[in-house]
């Protein structure tokens, strides 16, 4: 059993909810959702984007004398530079995640007007 304590409001507190809090509640969860859903078809695209010939074609092949057979190989057997490259890509994806995120913290604090 877990420890702690239950704290309980004295008496003159009022614990009903109030009209629209419900909504209020599911339009935040919702819009808090977007944010994982998003980035799920984020890497969804991004993984697709990554086996495209279009894609192969610019980035990989005649590469240091990459072929189109060398870039569409098994992962075992991909050329070294063609693997580092596609870490390199996935990686500074998360990155920019992580910075976005920090970010979009102080860029919405100090552009709301309750923080002036």
């Amino acid at each position: 059993m877990a420890g702690g304590i239950a704290m309980l409001p004295s008496g003159g507190a009022h614990d009903a909810p109030t009209e629209g809090s419900r909504t209020y509640a599911i339009v935040v969860c919702v819009f808090a959702s977007l944010g994982g859903i998003f980035f799920g078809y984020d890497q969804g695209v991004t993984g697709g984007v990554l086996v495209m010939d279009s894609f192969l074609n610019d980035f990989c092949v005649d590469y240091n004398g990459n072929s189109y057979t060398n870039c569409t190989a098994a992962s075992a057997d991909l050329p070294d530079n063609w693997s580092t490259f596609t870490t390199l890509y996935n990686v500074l994806y998360y990155i920019g995640c992580i910075f976005g995120a920090y970010l979009g913290g102080y860029i919405a604090d100090k552009a709301t007007t309750r923080s002036r």
